[in-house]
């Protein structure tokens, strides 16, 4: 994370970052960044790492190119931000709440045999829809 922020921070056209943070040690080192922002050579081969492994992503960018695709007319974003809080940011609860007024049934996928959603960064849009299904499905107490 240290070297994404460094990175960012080194872009003439950026003059304001808000670094999400959970508990007092990410915020200090959120701010130890500001120490020194010059890469490591660690941190420019960490940050090349996804890319070298043909990784074209792990989280969805919101485009909504998907939202025409899906023949059952799902918020495919909305799951996709929500997946991406419960196994990105281990906030399972956070998934739930923005998906409060979902019931599990909510999400069609798990009926759906056609699905047709293809993500513009190769993401398995299903199988994510699909945990968040089973999510939504868990006791209250195990979220």
């Amino acid at each position: 994370m240290k070297a994404a922020l460094k990175w960012v921070l080194q872009d003439q056209n950026v003059h304001t970052t808000i670094p999400a943070f959970s508990n007092y040690d990410e915020m200090r080192e959120d701010l130890s960044v500001m120490e020194d922002l010059a890469l490591t050579p660690e941190e420019r081969q960490d940050l090349g790492l996804g890319q070298a492994l043909g990784f074209s992503g792990l989280y969805c960018q919101q485009c909504g190119s998907c939202l025409a695709q899906c023949p059952a007319g799902m918020d495919v974003p909305a799951l996709m931000r929500c997946s991406m809080y419960a196994s990105g940011h281990r906030q399972p609860k956070k998934a739930v709440d923005l998906l409060r007024a979902w019931r599990m049934t909510d999400v069609v996928c798990s009926t759906c045999s056609r699905c047709e959603v293809r993500c513009s960064l190769g993401l398995d849009v299903k199988s994510r829809a699909l945990d968040m299904a089973r999510l939504l499905e868990a006791p209250e107490d195990m979220v």
